[in-house]
């Protein structure tokens, strides 16, 4: 659940190769869980309180010699015994269940935690010492060259040492900073002679370990540029992009970086903000041949003689053949100029000497 804090992960036991992590990780979860003290033996199991347990108020003082002040001191014993016992329940069912198939048959039997985390332990005691010296040869010959990054080396120097204090074998910190420094290449030389410089006080493996993290971090070029999942939203207000480069032009990698591709730098129409042109108010990126060509398609519509704008007095439309592109309008409109042609709604003619409705009554030049 959100805002609450995660157990840590357990990796079930398959043996005495991975023994010692996988007690060190289920003691954080038993820590976790708040059940460890049991586990441990710090918190005694409480004796079973007489004459009973979970006994009733009347059964209780049915007893001879119990009085009502007994019966309250039994109930607060009664109630501890039985926390104890629900806590260790919990506790051995949490380390039954990170248990190979091999272990759980050894330890099936038992019901207390204690005696469960005892018998682990005594069934892998005898290959401890053969194990720590494993472990001490892998802190040895550990080279940050054997590791993906300076975080996974300096992270699994921490392992070995740490499985080593839980063999007994505890690694003071400038020994395991010794081990970090001894396990860096050329790459590090740099890093190397400026930790020689560092006072004996000051050499500990926290510092150590900070300064590998450090110089080791992957580089951030100057130009890196994240993928763009989808289409970019391009803004054409004036006030938006009032910078050659706006913020939906930056690209994020660890940080913010600004996208300085020869791309989007360049003087190109794509990175300059829109300006309105003189002619029909279109944009620069618009401002080409075929739009700034005088053709009707880029002239606002003005009205012709018969009301139509230029687009529209072809042959086709003004066809009286062609009744799908026949005007239809009312008989006629009255105003107070006159009354208004039905078909081209001008007041110098009536509609039977309409050359919209009649072309053959058009003039004809000579």
């Amino acid at each position: 659940m959100s805002g609450q804090p995660e157990r840590p992960p357990v990796r079930k036991l398959s043996g005495s190769e991975n023994y010692i992590r996988w007690k060190r990780d289920m003691r954080g979860a038993l820590v976790f869980y708040d059940v460890w003290d049991i586990v441990s033996g710090r918190q005694k199991r409480p004796e079973i309180p007489q004459p009973g347990l979970n006994l009733e108020e009347g059964k209780y003082l049915s007893v001879e010699g119990k009085s009502r002040q007994d019966w309250e001191a039994y109930q607060v014993a009664n109630e501890r015994f039985n926390d104890w016992s629900q806590s260790d329940a919990k506790a051995a069912s949490l380390i039954k269940r990170y248990l190979s198939d091999r272990d759980w048959q050894r330890t099936r039997n038992l019901h207390d935690s204690k005696e469960i985390w005892d018998a682990l332990q005594d069934a892998y005691q005898g290959t401890l010492v053969y194990n720590a010296m494993g472990i001490f040869e892998q802190l040895i010959h550990a080279r940050v060259s054997d590791f993906k990054s300076a975080d996974e080396y300096v992270s699994m120097i921490n392992e070995y040492a740490l499985d080593l204090e839980e063999l007994g074998w505890p690694v003071p910190g400038h020994i395991r900073a010794y081990f970090m420094f001894s396990g860096l290449n050329e790459k590090y030389d740099l890093l190397r002679q400026k930790l020689r410089q560092i006072s004996i006080d000051s050499w500990d493996s926290v510092v150590v370990s900070r300064q590998i993290r450090t110089f080791g971090a992957p580089d951030r070029p100057k130009n890196a540029v994240a993928p763009v999942v989808g289409k970019r939203k391009r803004h054409h207000s004036n006030e938006k992009n009032n910078h050659t480069m706006s913020h939906h032009n930056v690209a994020y990698r660890n940080g913010p970086y600004p996208d300085m591709s020869p791309r989007n730098m360049s003087p190109s129409p794509r990175n300059i903000p829109p300006q309105k042109g003189p002619p029909q108010g279109l944009s620069p990126r618009k401002m080409s041949a075929r739009n700034m060509s005088p053709s009707p398609r880029n002239m606002p519509p003005q009205k012709g003689p018969q009301g139509l704008s230029p687009r529209k007095m072809s042959a086709r439309n003004t066809s009286p053949h062609n009744a799908r592109y026949r005007r239809v309008s009312p008989p006629g409109i009255s105003t107070s100029k006159g009354t208004k042609c039905p078909y081209c709604k001008m007041t110098n003619h009536k509609g039977q000497n309409c050359w919209f409705r009649h072309p053959e009554k058009r003039p004809r030049r000579s």
